[in-house]
């Protein structure tokens, strides 16, 4: 098994939940509310991997790139469906994402109709999206950007209503590259 602290529970009773770099050295995600069960999280930092932060991609780095586009980190991903599972379908869950488009992502085995917030102003050329979904055990996220404008997609987030994440990505030798906030923000 693995020898990094995964949840923690603090006074009250309250989870605080971490999320770490393939390499199980670096917190790439602290959410505070939630147990690890109920989170997810990826910069897409990790090319050729199957699984992210508790995502699992429906192919293995299908549309990473690394280029002068991304959020956070290195990379971002132009193409690609990536699933979650193993969800409270008692609990109503946020999905945040950057996006380079105004078009939200197209979600399966939610419910339709919650609630959905974009920012009205791009932040270097990037959309803050944030989605609701409710009554899953899973749910499947599908980004598809086309090929002639590429629309990119980063830091894409998933945990409880009223659980808080803060995120990191790394640089190997220089420590921490980015760091979001609660509300997603650099």
């Amino acid at each position: 098994g693995s020898s990094v602290l995964d949840q923690v529970t603090k006074r009250g009773n309250q989870p605080v939940s971490y999320l770490y770099d393939s390499t199980n050295t670096e917190v790439v995600a602290e959410v505070s509310g939630a147990s690890l069960a109920d989170v997810a999280f990826t910069s897409f930092e990790r090319p050729g991997a199957t699984t992210d932060g508790g995502w699992t991609f429906s192919s293995p780095s299908i549309g990473i790139f690394r280029n002068f586009n991304f959020r956070s980190g290195k990379y971002s991903i132009i193409s690609g469906g990536l699933t979650k599972s193993g969800l409270d379908p008692t609990k109503t869950y946020v999905i945040s994402y950057w996006r380079t488009s105004t078009s939200k992502l197209s979600i399966f085995n939610g419910t339709s109709g919650q609630p959905y917030w974009r920012s009205p102003v791009p932040v270097n050329g990037w959309y803050l999206h944030i989605q609701f979904v409710r009554g899953i055990s899973s749910l499947v996220c599908f980004h598809n950007a086309g090929t002639l404008d590429p629309i990119y997609l980063d830091d894409l987030r998933l945990f409880p209503v009223g659980a808080e994440m803060k995120t990191y990505t790394y640089d190997k030798g220089r420590g921490i590259t980015s760091s979001s906030d609660v509300d997603g923000r650099l």
